[in-house]
């Protein structure tokens, strides 16, 4: 039994020699690309204008306010009914459009970024091909707690993509 376990050790040890592994720090690599400077900006301006379209209808809710309380002892019941309707209706809508800007503001990140993520996946797998490796692993996360510095596909990534 215990020489099936060690001829199973050094099978498995003699098929494992083959694989290859590389790093990458994909967040290193990721934030010095000038396309994701572009797409966030792109994104800050519309979060900006998101911003502006929910924070007047918050002014409104804020005017109707004041305007309520500054009248409600002068409103008969019906009045003073529909006013509340009112307000309510503008809370509703803002909460309404803070929910549609937030679920907004992630489709747009996810269609801007992901042309990029796709590349630079597709270029890791690239560089991974040609240099032999099998298994490239990330380090942005920490999981590589010890690596040759040849085996990291940083700098060659980067060459591909044309960054510094």
């Amino acid at each position: 039994m215990r020489a099936l376990a060690c001829l199973l050790l050094l099978i498995t040890t003699a098929a494992e020699a083959d694989d290859r592994i590389a790093h990458i720090d994909t967040a290193a690599l990721f934030s010095t690309l000038p396309a994701r400077a572009q797409a966030e900006a792109k994104l800050a301006q519309h979060r900006d204008a998101l911003a502006r379209d929910h924070q007047a209808i918050v002014d409104e809710l804020e005017r109707k306010n004041a305007e309520y309380e500054q009248n409600k002892g002068k409103m008969a019941d019906h009045q003073r009914m529909q006013a509340m309707r009112d307000i309510e209706d503008l809370e509703a809508r803002a909460k309404a459009f803070a929910s549609a800007a937030e679920r907004d503001l992630a489709n747009q990140s996810d269609a801007l970024l992901e042309p990029l993520l796709k590349n630079v996946r597709e270029t890791i797998q690239a560089v991974a091909r040609e240099k032999g490796y099998t298994y490239v692993l990330d380090s942005s996360n920490g999981t590589v707690l010890m690596s040759p510095e040849a085996d990291d596909l940083l700098p060659l990534v980067r060459a591909r993509l044309g960054v510094q």
